[in-house]
């Protein structure tokens, strides 16, 4: 809670700057006196309100004393005096606050802090029995205190989460004046959860990016990752929580320090918690846009990736296409099986080139112009060789021996003909041969074969 209760003095009137001003310097002068000249370096506008809230309580008003300041020796500041019960008690609950933050510290692994606690202990000590004297149970607190760890391993809820700072000062409120009835402390008692809840939550927001880069417990994240239902959850009870402490502090009887508590606690505590929401939204709502540029720059890249190699796909088909073509040209056969024999090949004709008139410019099917009888027999005759007459491409089989062929020319051989003269002797009905697109190249069947 240090620091978050820091006024804006400029905002304040003359008279109530001046009240504050006396409040601010006698913690300072009561931490100085009470606990130590060191432990006045922590002084903070928490402790200075409770003082205020305490002093309003009394039934007679404390008496005013002077001081010198230790940041310039000489000049001396009129304050409240240090031995008054509101300036023992709120310097005695900041040196405890103070202890038991170094202990938190400590459980959070801060080895720093072990140095701190260690030092602060004595403090500690003389903050505890000052309290002591003004019957608060510090059992309780501190067995309150020390579950912190545990309900935040839990995965509390955010009420679950902020508790026990509502039961802490809520606690510490109760006993801020012993000339009050039991309605008065209830009253109070209420009013301080109601403090303790804002600013828990307050201190929630404004550590929200610390907690995700050091992995701690905040209500407003999940698994270490901002969620933004849990922050509209806190911001919700925030505000409300801001309702309910203005009602109740107007429910209580100050008799002095009206107009600078009400000031600081109903004005400028709630602009600044309206700030700090405003900039938690903003840092959601910057979230959410980069989260979506992410996925539309995840998206983009995909769809390049498709997009490119779809293209590369099309080159390759294009020059596949290119090669058949000009290989078909030359009068190579780039494939010999029947399945690419029996597909269309597809050139690219750019301007029209070739095409037959009213033909649309673009892609053409090749086909070569069928061969003379004697064209046939003059590329048979080139393709034979001395090993028994066996005619064939140097890089393909003739193709016919899948046929079911009586003429006894394959003689169970599953690549070559071995007397393919006997298909061009007689050709009967049960050569089936013909229907094939290379039996004319190795059989010379041209009687019966109508393939071209």
């Amino acid at each position: 809670m240090f620091g978050t209760l820091k006024p804006k003095t400029k905002e304040l009137s003359l008279s109530q700057r001046a009240t504050y001003r006396n409040h601010y310097c006698g913690v300072c002068a009561g931490l100085g006196t009470h606990i130590d000249t060191v432990s006045r370096a922590t002084l903070s506008h928490d402790a200075v309100l409770l003082a205020l809230v305490g002093e309003g309580l009394a039934l007679q008003a404390s008496t005013k004393s002077r001081t010198r300041c230790p940041l310039n020796p000489l000049h001396h500041r009129k304050t409240i005096h240090e031995q008054s019960r509101s300036i023992r008690y709120a310097t005695a609950v900041h040196t405890l606050l103070v202890d038991l933050w170094f202990s938190d510290k400590v459980e959070d692994g801060a080895g720093i802090a072990r140095v701190g606690e260690k030092f602060w202990s004595a403090k500690g000590q003389k903050a505890r029995d000052i309290l002591s004297s003004y019957g608060l149970e510090l059992e309780f607190v501190e067995t309150t205190t020390g579950k912190q760890s545990m309900v935040e391993a839990s995965g509390p809820s955010v009420l679950e989460a902020s508790k026990i700072s509502e039961e802490i000062l809520a606690y510490f409120f109760s006993y801020l004046a012993n000339d009050i009835d039991e309605i008065e402390k209830g009253k109070l008692a209420s009013f301080g959860g109601l403090v303790g809840r804002v600013i828990y939550l307050t201190d929630a927001l404004k550590d929200i990016r610390r907690d995700i880069r050091q992995g701690h417990f905040n209500p407003c994240l999940t698994s270490g990752k901002l969620d933004s239902k849990r922050v509209n959850t806190v911001i919700a009870y925030l505000r409300k929580a801001l309702v309910d402490m203005t009602s109740e502090f107007r429910d209580l009887k100050l008799n002095r320090n009206q107009g600078v508590c009400e000031e600081i606690l109903t004005k400028q505590w709630p602009a600044c918690v309206e700030k700090e929401i405003a900039r938690v939204e903003f840092l959601i709502e910057n979230e959410g846009r980069k989260r979506s540029l992410r996925e539309q720059w995840t998206a983009t890249q995909l769809g390049f990736l498709l997009l490119m190699s779809q293209f590369l796909k099309s080159i390759q088909q294009a020059f596949q296409f290119q090669r058949y073509a000009f290989s078909q040209a030359l009068g190579m056969n780039a494939c010999s099986s029947k399945r690419c024999l029996n597909r269309p090949v597809l050139a690219m004709n750019s301007g029209g080139f070739g095409n037959e008139p009213g033909e649309t410019p673009g892609f053409q099917s090749l086909k070569s112009e069928p061969e003379s009888e004697k064209e046939k027999k003059k590329k048979k005759k080139n393709r034979s060789d001395d090993d028994g007459g066996i005619f064939y491409d140097e890089h393909e089989s003739c193709g016919c021996c899948d046929c079911n062929c009586d003429c006894g020319c394959c003689n169970g051989n599953d690549n070559y003909c071995t007397d393919c003269d006997c298909c061009c002797v007689s050709c009967d009905m049960n050569c089936q041969c013909c229907e094939c697109c290379q039996c004319c190249e190795c059989c010379e069947c041209l009687e019966c074969c109508d393939c071209g």
